[in-house]
């Protein structure tokens, strides 16, 4: 359960980290996105070169599968995350990108033909209105964010979501660290193009750099999964997926310490109903196994 938790509180540095460098270094989205993955590919990379060189083999048939599962889940899913922060605010991003265990919940249903039973149904419709509250949708006029930082954080969620639909197929074939270092490859790449083509020379002082691409690369990103990995050898995934479902929580206090953010009353009337329909997921899923 320890490691669990250290995952979970890892990953709620996350939105706070881009929030405060966004805020405080004047840098863009992209620069963020490609200093995490980037950071963190040459790490696993190097580490897997030492000590298990095996686990970076892959049939040459499965790269198209990784290069569009990369350019999915890390190019597109971390420069989504960067623009959501950018254009709301650590606390309501955090909660808004949990929409996607509901929306993994509906896919499942939709192309892999899981079945779809009340208490998904009960879910789905909990965090719907759960990030109705949040996003503040009964007051138009006062959006917790603009209305493009709303929609990249809730394209963010969908490409979360989408995280768990095409690596399943992938988890049959390889080790989830093989997995993990191909995509992030993949997605790297792919950020280096568009950082070339966005802005190529605008990047932070050597020292801030330095700083950014170890917290992003290793604390928000490699360690968490490894801890996260480890916890699954102990653990039933849906056991696992209930206990780190307090990241948005610990990301929440983070802000609130860090930033100085706030939720009123019914934006966490609504995070609480988002993070119960992701403990109702998971109650499922430990039921039927």
């Amino acid at each position: 359960m320890g490691a669990v938790l250290a995952a979970a509180a890892c990953w709620a540095t996350t939105a706070p980290l881009l929030a405060l460098f966004l805020r405080d270094d004047a840098v863009d989205g992209v620069t963020l996105a490609l200093l995490r993955a980037g950071t963190a590919a040459a790490f696993l990379w190097f580490w897997l070169a030492v000590t298990n060189p095996q686990r970076l083999k892959i049939s040459r048939a499965d790269v198209p599968a990784l290069a569009g599962f990369g350019f999915w889940s890390v190019t597109f899913f971390y420069v989504a995350v960067s623009f959501g922060v950018a254009g709301t605010s650590a606390s309501v991003a955090i909660t808004l990108l949990y929409l996607a265990p509901s929306l993994v919940t509906a896919g499942g249903a939709l192309w892999l033909g899981e079945r779809l039973t009340g208490v998904k149904i009960a879910a789905l419709a909990m965090s719907l209105v759960g990030i109705a509250l949040v996003v503040r949708l009964n007051h138009p006029g006062s959006l917790a964010g603009t209305p493009g930082g709303i929609a990249w954080i809730l394209l963010a969620a969908v490409a979360y979501a989408g995280y768990s639909l095409l690596g399943k197929r992938l988890l049959g074939r390889y080790a989830p660290e093989t997995i993990i270092a191909w995509y992030l490859l993949f997605g790297a790449f792919g950020l280096v193009v568009i950082k070339a083509l966005a802005s190529p020379t605008a990047w932070p002082e050597p020292g801030r750099l330095a700083i950014m691409a170890l917290l992003l690369g290793l604390v928000t990103t490699l360690l968490p999964t490894s801890f996260y990995l480890f916890s699954m050898t102990r653990l039933q995934s849906s056991e696992a997926s209930i206990i780190s479902a307090v990241e948005p929580v610990i990301a929440v206090a983070i802000a609130a310490e860090m930033l100085g953010e706030r939720l009123d009353p019914v934006q966490l009337a609504g995070a609480g109903l988002v993070l119960a329909s992701v403990v109702l997921v998971n109650i499922g899923e430990i039921r039927r196994s």
